[in-house]
């Protein structure tokens, strides 16, 4: 029964539909990447350009260095990059980094833990009310990308 987060597939269609570049920067391997692909509906979002998986070429999370490749590949500095993270390795890969926004998800027995981090922009269990979740990170209707 794997699925994406709830609201997760309306997320990502406001992000393409506002024209805001993103991608996916995950230490899951190819193998796993390959059966994500299989499995859930990502493809309409994401293909192998855009995804930066384990491949061997740099040092894993906490290491900052899938971050910083993920935003150099979207052409953007990573302190104006945000970075929707579900784990502490993965928080400390970002916040070393230098992302400009850190966006924890998980269910509410684990979001308990992210609360006391610094650098946490926002905390959510959900993806269920995207455009509010853009205004609250600073995205704007009126913006162009």
């Amino acid at each position: 029964r794997l699925r994406l987060n709830e609201g997760a597939e309306a997320f990502f269609d406001l992000l393409a539909e506002r024209n805001i570049p993103f991608m996916i920067a995950t230490g899951s391997a190819k193998q796993n990447m390959d059966f994500y692909f299989r499995h859930l509906p990502i493809g309409r979002w994401f293909s192998y350009d855009n995804v930066i998986y384990d491949d061997y070429s740099r040092r894993g999370k906490p290491d900052p260095d899938i971050y910083l490749d993920a935003a150099k590949q979207l052409g953007y500095p990573i302190s104006e990059c945000v970075v929707f993270e579900d784990a502490l390795a993965g928080y400390i890969a970002a916040s070393t980094a230098g992302a400009g926004g850190i966006v924890m998800v998980g269910p509410p027995r684990d979001t308990a833990e992210f609360e006391s981090l610094p650098y946490v922009t926002e905390i959510i269990r959900d993806f269920k009310n995207p455009k509010a979740l853009l205004e609250k990170l600073g995205f704007t209707k009126s913006e162009s990308w």
